[in-house]
C-alpha cells in the first residue's frame, strides 16, 4: 500500500471517529478504537495500560465540559510511519487538525490511527494541545 493511500484511508476513519466524539457518542467512539487502546500492552520492554469504556466516557465528558463542542476542524498534517516512541511496532498515521472549540480557540488535535491485523485503521491515541501543555485523553503511556 502506498503511503498516501494509507494516509487517506486513515483520515477518513479519523473523521468518522471524530464525528462520533463531536456528537457526544463516546461509547461508540470507544468501540472504534484499536484493541491495545482498550486492553493495553504488556510486552517485555513495553507497557501501556488500556482504558475502559467508562474511563474513556468520563475523560471525554471532562474535555467537553471545559472546551465545549468543536465548531471548526481543519486538516493540518498527516504522516504515515511504522515507528512511534510510545507505541508497539506497526503501521500508523499521525493526523493533526487545527480545531476551534466553543470555549477555546485554535487547539491542535492529534489523532493516531493504527492498522490492525484485520486491515482496518482504528484510533490508537487522541490528544490536543492547549496554550501551555498537551492534554492526553486515552491510555496511560509508560
Amino acid at each position: 500500500m502506498q503511503t498516501t493511500e494509507a494516509e487517506e484511508q486513515a483520515v477518513v476513519r479519523a473523521e468518522e471517529w471524530l464525528a462520533l466524539v463531536d456528537v457526544g457518542d463516546f461509547e461508540e467512539s470507544w468501540e472504534h478504537t484499536a484493541s491495545h487502546f482498550k486492553s493495553g500492552i504488556f510486552e517485555k520492554h513495553f507497557f501501556k495500560s488500556g482504558i475502559s469504556k467508562q474511563q474513556w466516557q468520563s475523560s471525554l465528558r471532562t474535555v467537553e465540559d471545559s472546551l465545549r463542542k468543536a465548531v471548526l476542524r481543519r486538516l493540518k498534517s498527516k504522516r504515515y510511519t511504522t515507528k512511534l516512541p510510545w507505541e508497539p511496532p506497526g503501521q500508523y498515521v499521525v493526523i493533526e487538525y487545527e480545531t476551534t472549540f466553543e470555549r477555546q480557540m485554535n487547539r491542535t488535535e492529534t489523532v493516531i490511527l493504527m492498522k490492525e491485523s484485520d486491515g482496518e485503521w482504528r484510533v490508537a491515541g487522541y490528544k490536543f494541545k492547549t496554550d501551555t501543555s498537551n492534554v492526553h485523553v486515552g491510555p496511560e503511556r509508560r
